[in-house]
């Protein structure tokens, strides 16, 4: 984090260095933060020799801008002397917020005590920005898959309420598998969040199969005879074995070295799971409710 004084002083004067000092040991308060190296630590740290005192801060940070110190000083302040470095290193374990709260509450922290934060970066900051694109993806991506299963089970049913019935029984999915991984507090990454709408894919094919063998007894079979049933007991061997074979391969993910690729496997297992009960159970029980027929 990059800041510069609100009054637009330089940052080599005794003024300067108590307030960036009173920055330093906010940010070290905050509970998102570890450990923080800046230019006041530097400064401090400089004034520890012996004879510093007889020097000003310009000068001391003019000596540590030579080779003999690595040229340290040019990594914490500018050579105009307006603005000065702030590296932070941030806990991980035990966060309740989300990474950009945490940053815009390190920026209000900044502004309160009378800098202004120029520049906000670091890993720490792209990976809020990229779970945030994560969650928008995922919320959007499954809105727009549910509505595409919609017009397609409403054309392979021409029936708006088994359209609907398997909208609504499929949409259980993602509400339950995201529930379980906040209550967990299991992370979400670019290579898990996808998992979910794999698992509803492979759930609509074992229902889409079931609504055309419904859709086989409505023209065949005597009206009596025509019952979701008939479908049930008929479709149950076949899916419950397809689901089985797909959590059987993706099991393979859990035996992984790598989180995500765990949570990935794990995911869509749980939603291979729950397609047989949305697929043989809550989308029959729902498409009974009431009938809607097109010609």
């Amino acid at each position: 984090m990059v800041v510069r004084a609100k009054s637009g002083e330089t940052l080599n004067t005794w003024r300067a260095y108590k307030q960036l000092w009173n920055l330093q040991t906010a940010l070290e308060g905050h509970k998102g933060v570890g450990a923080v190296l800046s230019l006041p630590v530097l400064m401090a740290q400089a004034k520890r020799s012996p004879l510093a005192f007889f020097l000003r801060w310009e000068w001391l940070l003019w000596i540590m801008e030579s080779q003999r110190y690595g040229e340290i000083s040019k990594s914490f302040v500018s050579q105009d002397r307006q603005s000065g470095l702030f590296l932070l290193r941030m806990k991980e374990y035990d966060r309740e917020d989300t990474r950009l709260n945490i940053v815009s509450e390190l920026k209000q922290i900044v502004e309160e005590k009378g800098f202004i934060p120029t520049i906000t970066g670091g890993t720490y900051v792209l990976q809020g920005h990229m779970s945030n694109q994560v969650m928008s993806s995922l919320i959007y991506g499954l809105s727009y898959l549910l509505l595409i299963f919609f017009c397609i089970s409403w054309l392979v049913s021409r029936s708006l309420n088994v359209g609907l019935a398997m909208t609504m029984s499929f949409g259980v999915i993602p509400l339950t598998v995201l529930g379980l991984v906040g209550m967990l507090k299991i992370p979400l990454d670019i290579i898990s969040a996808p998992a979910i709408s794999v698992a509803i894919g492979m759930g609509v094919d074992s229902a889409l199969h079931t609504v055309r063998y419904w859709r086989w007894i409505q023209k065949n079979k005597k009206p009596e005879e025509q019952s979701w049933e008939e479908a049930k007991r008929y479709m149950w061997n076949p899916v419950v074995n397809a689901m089985l074979v797909i959590m059987l391969g993706f099991s393979i993910f859990l035996f992984s070295e790598f989180p995500p690729t765990q949570r990935f496997g794990a995911v869509i297992i749980g939603g291979a799971f729950l397609s047989i009960f949305a697929s043989i159970f809550l989308m029959p029980w729902l498409a009974k409710r009431r009938k809607i027929m097109l010609p």
